[in-house]
Parts: C-alpha cells; structure tokens; sequence
C-alpha cells in the first residue's frame, strides 16, 4: 500500500533542573515524556481486502544529565549523557507512513538517540580569546525500511573551537571538526548499495533484491571526515566594514561500497556592509573563486547535490 491517510496526536511533559554548588560546580537535568496516538487507513483501494488501517499508542521517554565544574575562574569542564525517543516516520517530514504488514511501523515511534560527550571551555584571554573543545560518540537510529530493518548509526567526534576578539572593531573565528560515522549494522538497500559500475554484469537500481549484498558494517556515506570554517570581520566605526568566511571539507564517498569518492572541496564567501541603527545594506559575493563543489542528495544513495557557482546577493534591511 502507498497510499495513506492518517493522525497523530501527541502530548508531551518536560521538567528540567539546574542545580549549582556556588561558582564551582553545578548539574542540569532534564527529563521529557511524550506520548503519542496515531492511526492510518487506505483512503484508495480495488476491493474490501485493500481497505487496510491500523491504530496505535505509544510513550517515549527522554532524559539528560550534564555536569560541569570550574577548576579556575575562566576553566569549565563538563560531561552530558542525552538519550532521547523520537519519532522518525523519514520521507520528508512527520506523517505517517506503512511498515510490514500494511501497518503502522512501532520502530518509527521509538527512534533512539543516545549523545556521550565531554569537553572543556578555556576564556584564555578574558573577553578576547576564547578556546573550547569536545569529544563526543553519539548512537542513532535511522529511519526503519518497509521491511522493518533499522540501521544504526555511530558517530564518533572531535571538535575544536577558537573565537577571537581583541577589541570593538574586529572579530575571528575558527571551527575545526574530525567525524569517523559507521553504521554498526545495516542491511543494504536504496537505490543502488553496490554503486554505479559500467562493467556489463553488477546490477543496480534493484534495492539490493538480486545480488544480495550482506547486512553488516557500512562507512555512512556523504559525511566528511574532516571539516574546517573560519571568518574575520572587520567594521570601522562609520558603519562600514566586511567579513571573509571560509570553509573546507575532505574527500567522501557517496554509496556504501564506496565506489564513488568525491574530492575534498572549499569555498570563501566575501561580504562588504554598511550597518546603522536603523538599517543595513549589504553586498556578498558567494564562492569567490566559483569552486565546484557537491553535496550527497540523498542518503545512501549516488546522487550529487552541486552547490551554488558564483553568485552575487545584495541585501537591504530596515529596523522600525
């Protein structure tokens, strides 16, 4: 059945808690409960045997704890353990769609996200030089398949965080991350799991259905491992000023048999701006030196996004 019609009904509770031992230490805690009652029926069908619908309720909770202390005035440590339920119908929002059986699918109401993370935040240079950096692994669950298979997702990270202000007139930053994503277990589907090859034999477009390829640990596609943005930006008093942003992005393949591998990629952004009080008026150049550049469109599958060429935006804005 592809056809479908349907609600869903959802109440939600969340309390949170923020507790402090003076300027040392403090915990936040957080927990949320919501519950959800949805149905589905087949508002187009041949005969009575087609007519199918399917209701059902469901409760998902979440809960977070985060911990932080301050070895010196301008030094935080902190820990945060996050696990939430959620619903994750995918396609391209949150309405129903069938699962196995010409039912509803329980796995997409019970979308699992669980987030390990530490970190710490260092003001080296009081209000001018700020330095963070964290270390996360975070397990998440995909959108389960019509035939109720659900992958999971691990994301294993590192990022790193500079923002510096000398004065009034100028500031910088820089944002540095590292991703390793793998799906811990996956059964390939999608368009094409095997890739495009022009070899006369491997088969694609077929989800998978006729060479079978084995369910087990797959790279995710489309996610980078390495990532890099900056900017400074500069205004004189009188108003005017300009901001040059840039960012990098490594090499990533496109389908899980990595087959396809798209080279790492850049781009820098040029603003030039006139800001008063009640107005601003800006002129940007985007992908200054027209880079090619690409993104995956879809999930799993080879198909490439590109982003913009070269462009020019102008942009007025007025405060009343």
């Amino acid at each position: 059945v592809y056809t479908s019609s349907g609600h869903i009904n959802q109440w939600s509770f969340f309390t949170q808690q923020n507790i402090r031992f003076g300027d040392i230490a403090g915990i936040n805690l957080g927990v949320n409960v919501t519950r959800i009652s949805a149905a589905i029926r087949n508002p187009v069908f041949l005969n009575p045997r087609q007519q199918y619908r399917d209701k059902g309720n469901f409760t998902l909770p979440s809960y977070q704890a985060s911990f932080y202390v301050k070895p010196t005035a301008t030094t935080t440590l902190y820990a945060t353990y996050d696990r939430s339920e959620a619903l994750n119908t995918g396609v391209f929002g949150n309405f129903l769609v069938w699962g196995p059986g010409n039912g509803l699918n329980a796995q997409a109401f019970h979308s699992v996200s669980e987030l390990y993370e530490g970190g710490a935040k260092w003001d080296a240079i009081p209000g001018k030089l700020f330095v963070s950096a964290t270390g996360f692994v975070q397990y998440r669950d995909t959108t389960p398949d019509t035939n109720g298979n659900i992958a999971r997702v691990r994301i294993r990270g590192i990022e790193a965080a500079l923002r510096f202000q000398p004065n009034a007139n100028f500031s910088s930053g820089l944002n540095l991350t590292r991703l390793n994503a793998v799906n811990t277990y996956i059964v390939p589907g999608g368009f094409s799991p095997f890739g495009f090859v022009p070899d006369n034999k491997t088969v694609f477009g077929d989800s998978n259905r006729l060479i079978g390829r084995p369910g087990g640990r797959y790279g995710v596609p489309g996610v980078p491992k390495y990532s890099v943005n900056g900017f400074a930006d500069y205004h004189f008093d009188n108003g005017f000023g300009g901001e040059l942003a840039v960012w990098y992005t490594s090499k990533f393949f496109t389908n899980l048999s990595q087959s396809v591998v798209v080279p790492g990629g850049y781009q820098a952004n040029l603003t030039l701006y006139y800001r008063q009080p009640r107005f601003d008026l800006a002129f940007r150049i985007v992908n200054i030196t027209d880079q090619h550049n690409f993104l995956n469109a879809l999930t799993g599958g080879e198909f490439l996004q590109p982003l913009a060429p070269r462009s020019f935006q102008a942009q007025f804005a007025v405060r009343f």
